[in-house]
This record gives C-alpha cells, sequence and structure tokens, in this order.
C-alpha cells in the first residue's frame, strides 16, 4: 500500500472507531444472558442479520456496518474481551483486489469483529471460531442471478447462519471458559475474496499466542438428511479420528470429510499460513449466491445439533496435548 493511503486510513481509524461504538448502543440492546445454545436466539440473529434494511451485507457498506455492531454488542454483553485494534473490538483493514474493485467496493474501509475468552489454564494457546457476516449486497459479479435488475441477497444460510452459530458459541463459552483461550472472529471481505481473514492471520490481534486450530462456521443453515460435510480433514492427522468419536457419543450427523484445506471459505487463509483449519457446511442449494436465501428457508434445528457438535468438537480439542496439533498437507482425497 502506498504511504499517502497508510496515512489517510490510519486518520480515519480513531474516528470511525468512536461512530461504530456511538452506533451499537442503537443494535439490538435486548441480549439474553442465558449460556445454552438455543433455537430462538439462533432464529432472531438469522432474521435480523438477514432483514432487507442490511441491504445485503456488503463489505464496506452501511449495511456491514450495522452487522458488525450488533455482533459487536452481543459479544460486549456477553462478556468476551475485545482482541481488535486499540483494545476496541474491530479490526479495520482496506478492502483490495479484483472482485473488490468489480463489486465496486475497492479501497473501503471494511472490518472484522474479534472478542475472546481468555484460557483458564493455557491462555497463550489458542482455538480460532470463526464466520463471515458480509454478503453479496445487491448482487453483480458475485451473485448467480444473472438478471439486469439488481436486488437484495439476504444471505440468510451464506452467512447469517454461521454468525449465529458464531454468537450462541460465544455466549456459551462464555459462562463455560476453556483450558485454552477461545477466539471469536466474525470476517468480513470473504465474498470479495477472503480479505478479512487473511488481514486477521497475517496480523494477529495479540502477540505471544499460537493458534493451535481454526474451526469455520460458513453455510450450517440447510441440513438435510443429517449430511454434514467437513472440509480441511487433511490439515491435521487427528482430524477424522476426534470427528469420528465425537459424532459416535452424540446424535450422530453423516458426516463427509473432504481432505481440502484450501477452497473459497476462511478457514483456507489459517491453512494457508500452516495451521490445521476445518469448515463445516450443510451444503449448497439452489439458493446460493441468490435473492432467495431467505431465513424462513432455515433449518432452525438442523443449526443447533450442528453447534452442538461443534461444541463437543471444540471441548474435544481443548482436551488435545499441544503436540497433537500437528499441521499436514495430506490433501489426497477430495
Amino acid at each position: 500500500m502506498p504511504i499517502g493511503q497508510h496515512t489517510y486510513i490510519s486518520a480515519l481509524i480513531c474516528p470511525l472507531l468512536l461512530v461504530l461504538f456511538f452506533l451499537q448502543s442503537c443494535e439490538s440492546g435486548d441480549v439474553r444472558l442465558s449460556p445454552d445454545l438455543r433455537s430462538a436466539d439462533l432464529e432472531e440473529h438469522i432474521e435480523w442479520l438477514a432483514d432487507s434494511t442490511l441491504a445485503g451485507r456488503l463489505a464496506g457498506s452501511p449495511g456491514e456496518a450495522r452487522a458488525a455492531n450488533y455482533i459487536l454488542n452481543h459479544f460486549r454483553q456477553f462478556g468476551l474481551e475485545p482482541a481488535g485494534d486499540e483494545g476496541t473490538y474491530l479490526q479495520l483493514f482496506q478492502l483490495d483486489g479484483p472482485i473488490a474493485e468489480a463489486m465496486g467496493q475497492d479501497r473501503h474501509l471494511s472490518r472484522n469483529v474479534i472478542a475472546l475468552v481468555p484460557g483458564t489454564s493455557r491462555p497463550d494457546e489458542v482455538i480460532v471460531l470463526g464466520a463471515h457476516y458480509d454478503g453479496q449486497g445487491h448482487g453483480g459479479v458475485i451473485s448467480l442471478e444473472h438478471e439486469e435488475v439488481r436486488v437484495v441477497h439476504p444471505g440468510a444460510d451464506d452467512n447469517a447462519s454461521g454468525v449465529a452459530g458464531l454468537l450462541e458459541l460465544a455466549h456459551y463459552f462464555s459462562e463455560s471458559p476453556a483450558q485454552r483461550t477461545l477466539l471469536f472472529a466474525a470476517f468480513s471481505g470473504e465474498e470479495l475474496g477472503l480479505i478479512g481473514s487473511r488481514h486477521m492471520v497475517t496480523r494477529p490481534p495479540f502477540q505471544d499466542a499460537e493458534f493451535l486450530a481454526m474451526v469455520n462456521l460458513d453455510m450450517i443453515g440447510r441440513l438435510r438428511g443429517q449430511q454434514l460435510t467437513i472440509s480441511g480433514t487433511g490439515t491435521m492427522d487427528l482430524w477424522e479420528e476426534l470427528l469420528s468419536d465425537l459424532n459416535r457419543q452424540a446424535e450422530p450427523l453423516q458426516l463427509e470429510f473432504v481432505n481440502l484445506g484450501s477452497a473459497s471459505s476462511d478457514h483456507t487463509s489459517f491453512h494457508e499460513n500452516g495451521i490445521p483449519a476445518l469448515h463445516l457446511f450443510t451444503g449448497t442449494h439452489e439458493d446460493y449466491h441468490r435473492p432467495g436465501d431467505l431465513p424462513e428457508k432455515i433449518n432452525i434445528e438442523g443449526a443447533l445439533e450442528v453447534l452442538r457438535f461443534v461444541q463437543e468438537l471444540i471441548t474435544g480439542l481443548d482436551q488435545l496435548a499441544p503436540d497433537e496439533f500437528l499441521f499436514s498437507e495430506n490433501e489426497g482425497r477430495e
């Protein structure tokens, strides 16, 4: 980035943070404080994030900023510690690249929303839970609805479902901390090329901490036939064994393992930097990247099943020895 652009962005950060903290008081102040995973809360989060007033949450847009405030407000009221810039929950970055340019968002500012629950005995070892909260806005080149008239793409499954799950898990673990620090990251810029997650991985929110593993929730709202696809199992030798053992202990899901750690979602940013990473995904559908991705089509109880599985997965990861988090690039099977 040219020096002049860096100076300009830095000058904007402080006033933008003040504005965003002011706006957060206007966003959904009533937060339930029960630590249980609740279908009613999931449904409420998804409906709010996919509402047409957010105009599809395109990265760098006012609707995306409102969504960031909503997430931030819940993190704060759950008691999570801020892990963003300057002691805030926000990590700002500039949008760039060919997709951002094609969508008219090049050089716009965007933000990740990052918070943590400190580990009780291993606080310098970090497990990341992530979900992208940006969407497709009014369509354009990232839409699969190739119509001349651009309309709001609500993004209920992609990815209000993952963000709702992230919030519910943050709530649960705020009341039941793990041995290791849990970092909850709501990424933006995913739809424009994984920009936010790549920014966070290369500019970690705090020093002297080791990222052990990452779990990515992207499109968990359309569970059908108990089928859950888990990508990235080739990035750590123990993934398949651990996942299979956990699935036998709970009401079983039909797990499909995909070795590949590189794909079009935020776990790729971690895989590229030598961190074991998974993507949980309930499958594509006819509404993917289209205006029909609506809240009423979400399988709320199915999403809750996925989150219970993730809850057990995080607990299982927390019991592993540090040397068991060995990064692998065993990507022989798709």
